[in-house]
């Protein structure tokens, strides 16, 4: 019975190693913005363009695709895919603090698929109903609802 154990302790050892080498694989870019950082991410791919903005995608913890990109000033954009795909709510009020208090439409969307920051600073949120409407709310750079579109 020992010698077994002994002659499977490799096995078990490499097994080991190959799942910390995947996780090192998929740990965070050191410039990974903390908005990024609060999601349960498992990143799979990472991209930076000439005008340094960053892309990044992979799964969420549910295993929903998501695809992100961030220059040094922030998140400008994160999308989920899938038919249930959701990113947590909470993440408005990250994008334009105070938002889901202040505008109680915001409660129509149980499911967020998008949110984008545009270079002026508006955030468009796309989202979808209980009962398969489509929802978009836009916030000027001062976090004002500039547009509630409820289909």
């Amino acid at each position: 019975m020992a010698l077994k154990a002994i002659s499977q302790f490799p096995v078990a050892f490499g097994v080991c190693l190959a799942v910390a080498a995947v996780g090192a694989a998929h740990a965070a870019p050191a410039d990974l913005p903390e908005l990024l950082r609060s999601i349960p991410l498992n990143l799979e791919g990472r991209h930076v363009d000439g005008e340094r903005q960053v892309e990044v995608w992979g799964t969420l913890y549910d295993g929903t695709r998501f695809e992100a990109h961030y220059t040094p000033r922030g998140v400008d954009d994160i999308e989920v895919r899938g038919h249930h795909a959701t990113l947590p709510l909470a993440l408005v009020d990250r994008f334009v603090p105070g938002a889901a208090r202040t505008y109680p439409q915001l409660s129509h969307i149980t499911r967020l698929t998008q949110i984008d920051r545009s270079e002026t600073g508006q955030v468009e949120v796309e989202g979808w109903t209980i009962d398969g409407r489509a929802v978009k709310a836009e916030f000027d750079r001062a976090g004002r609802l500039i547009g509630f579109e409820n289909d």
